[in-house]
């Protein structure tokens, strides 16, 4: 890209996409994207000096505008869609994170699945899933696949869930599969 004026809004040299797939996080993303722009301006760059490459404006159109994400972008709302909120934990990992609070601390969500079968318990309920934690949502269960405790590593829901004593008695479903 040509540099101007604006923010990213130069002439293009040349483009590459990226597909998303359901595992990609915005830090595989970005690991993925750095190397790709390395090789790609390795590529471009003798062809635009040689002339061989004529710089094509953006369609203004297609241009979105994304915010500098602050630490309460994170936040999950289990009134929302359990699909949307599984997209917003990719979204967020591996910075600002995801997040909620589990008997009033930080519960950051690395990792989840969806389970499309809604149990008859409100939203933000605690469920387990085949032995990992979940959260009952709009539409749907979110599984906890991958959490970290404020203070402690990344480990496994089920690994968690096993630490969380305070989950048991306390009108907890189980919910099959």
């Amino acid at each position: 890209m040509k540099m101007d004026i604006g923010l990213d809004t130069g002439d293009m040299l040349t483009k590459k996409t990226l597909r998303l797939t359901p595992d990609v996080t915005a830090g595989s993303a970005f690991q993925t994207l750095s190397s790709l722009g390395a090789e790609l301006l390795i590529e471009t760059i003798p062809d635009y000096i040689n002339g061989k490459i004529i710089p094509q404006p953006q369609d203004n159109n297609l241009a979105t505008y994304a915010p500098m994400l602050k630490k309460e972008d994170g936040k999950l709302h289990f009134n929302q869609s359990v699909y949307e909120l599984e997209r917003r934990i990719r979204a967020m990992t591996p910075w600002p994170s995801a997040w909620f609070e589990w008997d009033g601390n930080l519960l950051k969500v690395m990792k989840a699945s969806i389970v499309s079968q809604k149990k008859d318990a409100k939203n933000g309920s605690r469920l387990t899933v085949s032995d990992r934690p979940a959260v009952c949502c709009s539409d749907g269960v979110l599984v906890l696949e991958e959490v970290q405790p404020a203070g402690k590593k990344i480990m496994s829901g089920k690994s968690f869930l096993l630490g969380a004593k305070k989950l048991v008695g306390y009108g907890v479903h189980q919910l099959a599969d």
